[in-house]
């Protein structure tokens, strides 16, 4: 092959690759924007600076749309969330998994939160929205399988479900955009509710005792319990014990009371 011809299919090549990267930058930035009814090929094409035959030859319909723009979104959001391994925390140390998670939604979290709010007008993004969640449910197994691994099945759903919930993208939007927190601010407090829900769960299964009738309360709740209990039952004792003390001293009180009549006692005027 002739080294001008090379050349000319290389940059043949750049130049697709790089419409490509306008058009998918493009539909990301319109998805956020407008609604999805509202976001046309017509539109994607002018805001990427290129042809509508260039936009359907790359992408074809809405949906393809949405897919290709999903296909080079999901890479990206590796990179900067990290794979699940990398973001482990180590013991109370959630910094890592905070600043994954800050990188993350700066970057991608208001295409992610869109994607969730319309699932239900495009097929493919109720493909999106579900993959996400697989995903995001993923990490945070893998992230915190140290804390859910050693748990029943119950409560290891419950603390994966609540962690889910504290990492997620609508929690950190809550924080950052309608409460106009701070990235820093924002990272310590997702790292402080995470924290919580993880002592919450380590406090439950190490103050809960297997295999007692209360083994349902944590332990402070089941002494309190306890405690009650013994306390009703010594009341009870105490109070049969007083009434067998005080039914002779009764009855012997009868007993005196029963004597003669003195027969020198003369009633005062106006007594009996």
């Amino acid at each position: 092959m002739e080294p001008t011809r090379t050349y000319r299919q290389g940059r043949r090549a750049e130049t697709t690759g790089a419409n490509t990267e306008r058009i998918l930058r493009a539909a990301a930035e319109l998805l956020v924007e407008r609604s999805f009814e509202h976001v046309t090929l017509p539109a994607v094409a002018e805001l990427a600076g290129v042809g509508l035959q260039t936009v359907i030859r790359r992408i074809g319909t809405k949906d393809g749309l949405v897919r290709a723009v999903n296909d080079w979104i999901v890479p990206q959001i590796s990179a900067t969330r990290g794979a699940p391994d990398d973001a482990r925390p180590i013991g109370d140390d959630l910094t890592a998994v905070t600043d994954r998670l800050a990188q993350h939604y700066e970057q991608w979290g208001r295409i992610t939160e869109r994607t969730m709010h319309q699932q239900d007008a495009s097929p493919a993004l109720k493909e999106s929205a579900d993959a996400g969640r697989r995903a995001h449910r993923e990490w945070i197994e893998a992230v915190f399988a140290a804390d859910l691994d050693p748990l029943p099945p119950a409560a290891r759903d419950d603390l994966a479900s609540r962690l889910a919930a504290v990492c997620g993208v609508e929690l950190w939007l809550v924080l950052r955009r309608d409460q106009n927190l701070s990235v820093a601010a924002t990272r310590a407090a997702v790292a402080d509710l995470a924290s919580a829900c993880r002592h919450r769960a380590l406090t439950r299964r190490n103050l809960t005792r297997p295999g007692d009738r209360h083994d349902a309360l944590p332990r402070p709740l089941f002494d309190l319990h306890r405690g009650a209990s013994e306390g009703l039952r010594c009341d009870a004792h105490d109070r049969r014990a007083q009434t067998v003390q005080i039914a002779p001293q009764s009855a012997h009180t009868r007993s005196d009371s029963l004597v003669e009549p003195d027969p020198s006692y003369i009633p005062a005027a106006g007594h009996p």
